[in-house]
Formats: structure tokens, C-alpha cells, sequence
């Protein structure tokens, strides 16, 4: 998909909406063979109704030839409302008999003939809350706010029900994110927790922070990341460099 190169646009939370696509193909080299993802679309009115995943397996070095066994490992099923905004997405399993589990937002759930993606808007067609619903019982849901005037997401409020895995340390958060879509706090809480003061959930302190240095196209080249409960001293200091060059010929 052709972009500027320095258009910047906040792109979380996203769902992808390939206009044009009807094919994706990832490859990954490991030592012994080579395993190819691909992604066949099926496209109406310009929006995706489905996604068909594959996948391929080739001796190490071989190149991909369309005509080997492929193996469909996932379905994704799109719908959408009347002005064209995705309203659910339909998760199925490519093996019925080895449905396997699906890992998906900041979890895992299982395959279940109601695994499903609901998405809800606000009246100016802003995505405010994308729920993960499978084998009858939410496994997670995010909520967003906005900023009042300027539009991007300031707030996300994301619960977690019974994670098979998580890199959280509790299963309920609030993160903050500045105009450039970069997340400024993360706050965990305690289901339950009435005490305002608590500062710790075990090893792990209840409020983290993130501060940016940014270059002239408000891209991030420095943060600094605490991560202990406090502003006193930076846990790590992330640094990252930027080239820029472009496109149009």
C-alpha cells in the first residue's frame, strides 16, 4: 500500500481495511525449510468478507511455487454496517477436528463456533470498544476515549478475563497516549482493590511512565521508560534512529 513517507498517522487501535488487496505473503527462513503465511482476501464493494490463511512448507532454499500442498490454518470472516464501518469479525479454525487455540489482542482463547470480534463506534464513527467474545464468555475487551478537540486517543481501558497468558501483571489496566500516539502511563488494577494508595501488586509497581524526545516529524528518538511505581530515575533508556528518504519517483 503506497503512503508518504512522512505522513504520520495514529493507527492504534486498527483494524486492517485493505481496499485494493487481495493477496499477502510473509515468508520466514529457518535452517532446515522455509515456512510461508499467505493471505488470500475476498473482496465486495471494496471491503474484505473474507481472509483464507495458509500455510507452506519448502526445503530450505527453495522458493515458494503456488501449485505445493498448502495447509489452511485460519478463516476470518468481516461484516460490516451500512455506512461501512467493521462490526464483527468471525474467527474459524483452518483444522475443525486439531482446532488448535487462537492468539489474538494481549491473549489466547480457544476455537468455539461463536469466537468472534464485536466492534462499537460513537456517533462521529469512532472506534470505542472492541470486545473478544469465544465458548460464551468475554475473554477481553478495550474501551477507547478521545481527546475532545484534536481527536486522538488519550485513553484505553483494556480488560483481561482468565488470560491463558499475559505480559501484564494483573488482568484489568488504563494506559494513556499523548497526540502522537505514543503510550505516556500504564496503570494496573487490582479487581476488587479498594485501597487508592496501593503502589505494588507484587513484584510489580502498579503505575508505570513513558517520557519521549521527538525529532522534527514527531517520531519518537529517545523514551525514557519507568517502570518502578515513580519519576525519580529512568529504568531503561530506549534510543532509536530514524532515516528518512523518499519515495516518489
Amino acid at each position: 500500500m503506497k503512503q508518504h513517507v512522512l505522513l504520520r498517522n495514529q493507527v492504534y487501535p486498527s483494524y486492517r481495511d485493505y481496499v485494493r488487496l487481495d493477496k499477502v505473503q510473509l515468508a520466514q527462513t529457518q535452517y532446515y525449510q522455509n515456512q510461508y503465511n499467505s493471505f488470500i482476501y475476498t473482496i465486495k464493494d471494496s471491503k474484505i468478507i473474507q481472509e483464507d490463511e495458509y500455510i507452506y512448507f519448502t526445503a530450505y532454499g527453495d522458493t515458494l511455487n503456488q501449485n505445493m500442498p498448502k495447509e489452511l490454518i485460519q478463516q476470518k470472516k468481516y461484516f460490516y454496517d451500512t455506512i461501512g464501518n467493521l462490526i464483527r469479525l468471525e474467527f474459524y479454525p483452518g483444522n475443525k477436528d486439531e482446532p488448535g487455540t487462537l492468539g489474538i489482542m494481549d491473549t489466547e482463547t480457544s476455537y468455539c463456533e461463536d469466537t468472534r470480534m464485536d466492534y462499537s463506534y460513537d456517533t462521529q464513527n469512532r472506534l470505542t470498544k472492541v470486545m473478544l467474545t469465544s465458548c460464551g464468555h468475554v475473554v477481553e475487551s478495550e474501551e477507547y476515549a478521545y481527546h475532545s478537540k484534536k481527536g486522538y486517543i488519550t485513553t484505553v481501558k483494556r480488560y483481561i478475563v482468565n488470560p491463558t497468558y499475559s505480559k501484564y501483571p494483573v488482568n484489568n489496566m488504563v494506559a494513556t497516549y499523548n497526540e502522537h500516539g505514543d503510550i505516556t502511563e500504564m496503570h494496573f488494577i487490582l479487581e476488587g482493590d479498594n485501597n487508592p494508595t496501593r503502589t505494588r501488586i507484587g513484584l510489580d509497581a502498579v503505575h508505570r511512565y513513558y517520557e519521549y524526545e521527538y525529532d522534527k516529524h514527531n517520531n519518537w528518538i529517545k523514551c525514557k521508560l519507568y517502570l518502578l511505581g515513580t519519576k525519580d530515575q529512568p529504568t531503561a533508556i530506549a534510543e532509536r534512529r530514524i532515516e528518512y528518504y523518499n519515495q516518489q519517483k
